[in-house]
């Protein structure tokens, strides 16, 4: 009975996730939304904008209570963007269609939600989880995808192996029931953990050496229609199979121009 309950699980959850795909490529075939510091806000563009364009939608102001923000993930089912508020200590949601000053219509924020310089997300439709990686800690925070308020997360993993103070990027596989943490050093890695881990937990695998050209490895994308993990390290973006693990070199590897600075984040 325990077999068929968790096959049926797993099902539902597959499911969920194609869903979610299938809905995402509409939803975020149109636009790009990206988090802004100059000021404090969230830009959306037209996916196919060139030039020195205006943003179509600019969530900005006063009411939005947008601190120092670093990144932003969308949940394509909900049509919602969760914005990491690293200066504000606070994850702040709003309608994917919101502009100008408005107010977020959820956020998590207060001393039991341990949200400290968050600056990693990462959504699960699936499990409806919001797994949240703060600046410089060896924790991934998981909480509900509805959360609000000042609320604890439903989880803590915290990594057997210290993490680096830079590090920042969290991705989430929920077909195969798994979360991928990066460890932002000159000798970088990404570590691989069960996605239902709690507490100080050892990873299941690492992808870690000389020859994965893991320098300073900052943000990742996993692509599970095609198997693979993308990864930002030192002016290139690496690619990967998504099982893949220990010394060995990408399948993919191109630089892009410094004209774009430190990338804060990557999407498909």
């Amino acid at each position: 009975m325990r077999d068929s309950e968790h096959r049926r699980t797993m099902c539902v959850a597959r499911l969920l996730f194609l869903g979610a795909i299938v809905s995402g490529g509409v939803a975020l075939a149109q636009e790009v939304v990206t988090p802004s510091q100059s000021p404090n806000s969230v830009k959306v563009f037209a996916l196919d904008s060139n030039g020195d364009v205006p943003p179509a939608r600019d969530i900005s102001g006063a009411t939005t209570g947008l601190g120092l923000t670093f990144s932003t993930v969308v949940d394509p089912v909900r049509r919602e963007i969760h914005v990491a508020d690293f200066g504000g200590n606070a994850i702040r949601v709003f309608p994917l269609e919101a502009d100008g000053d408005v107010a977020p219509i959820r956020v998590i924020f207060g001393s039991e939600t341990l949200l400290e310089s968050p600056i990693g997300m990462a959504i699960s439709s699936a499990t409806q989880e919001l797994f949240v990686k703060p600046f410089g800690s060896s924790t991934v925070l998981v909480f509900p995808l509805l959360a609000s308020g000042n609320v604890p997360p439903s989880r803590v993993l915290t990594s057997s192996v210290p993490l680096s103070i830079n590090s920042r990027a969290v991705a989430v596989d929920p077909i195969h029931g798994e979360i991928f943490v990066t460890h932002e050093e000159d000798s970088g890695s990404v570590l691989v953990f069960p996605i239902g881990a709690i507490g100080v937990t050892a990873p299941t695998r690492t992808l870690a050496g000389a020859s994965t050209l893991l320098v300073r490895p900052s943000v990742m994308k996993l692509d599970l229609l095609h198997n693979q993990l993308l990864v930002v390290a030192n002016g290139a973006i690496l690619t990967f199979g998504r099982s893949q693990s220990g010394d060995v070199p990408p399948t993919r590897a191109f630089t892009y121009s410094n004209l774009l600075g430190s990338p804060a984040g990557i999407d498909l």
